[in-house]
């Protein structure tokens, strides 16, 4: 049991060295996903739940299963920091974003528009701490490309925060598939 209770974010290097399991429930969505994105070559997937589901772990590992044949973008939300820097540089064919480059609100990111033409598949990690307008930016820079999101609505605190969030935003995009994880693995 104790392989299921890892975060890539904060345990990069066990999730590197693949010492962890998916429960069944994460297995069944990631199945889905990849069938779906295999049969329509693209659409748009949420997975939300409760902290401590295993979101983050899910979309890694999505993340790394596709990027083996294919380039695939990391869009961070929020302030992560130094922790998912090890993932950064051991996954190498997964590109890395901030939500502050989406909307140029990153003064080292420079003023090029976002372009997210080279990969053939977009994930957003922590999608709650998101912006509308990120979003916005975010759907049209990735046009048909598959876009993968996991957020957790639940972990909004303040008003503000439900007010600026994207939450609401997400929940509107046409075709959305829509999981939610309910068994808590830490």
């Amino acid at each position: 049991a104790e392989l299921y209770l890892i975060s890539p974010i904060t345990e990069p290097e066990r999730f590197l060295n693949r010492e962890y399991f998916l429960t069944a429930q994460q297995r069944d969505i990631e199945r889905q996903i990849l069938g779906k994105m295999k049969a329509a070559s693209g659409g748009r997937f949420y997975f939300t739940g409760l902290s401590g589901t295993g979101k983050s772990l899910l979309l890694y590992d999505l993340a790394m299963k596709l990027s083996y044949r294919q380039s695939v973008c990391m869009i961070h939300c929020g302030e992560n920091g130094d922790r998912w820097k090890t993932l950064h540089k051991r996954l190498r064919r997964i590109n890395y974003l901030s939500d502050r480059e989406l909307t140029g609100d990153d003064p080292d990111a420079g003023d090029s528009p976002l372009c997210l033409t080279s990969y053939s598949a977009i994930f957003v990690d922590e999608a709650h701490l998101l912006t509308s307008e990120g979003l916005d930016i975010l759907l049209k820079a990735a046009g048909q490309r598959p876009v993968i999101i996991s957020g957790d609505t639940e972990d909004m605190i303040a008003p503000e925060e439900l007010e600026n969030s994207a939450t609401q935003s997400l929940l509107q995009i046409p075709g959305l598939q829509i999981f939610r994880l309910t068994n808590r693995i830490r």
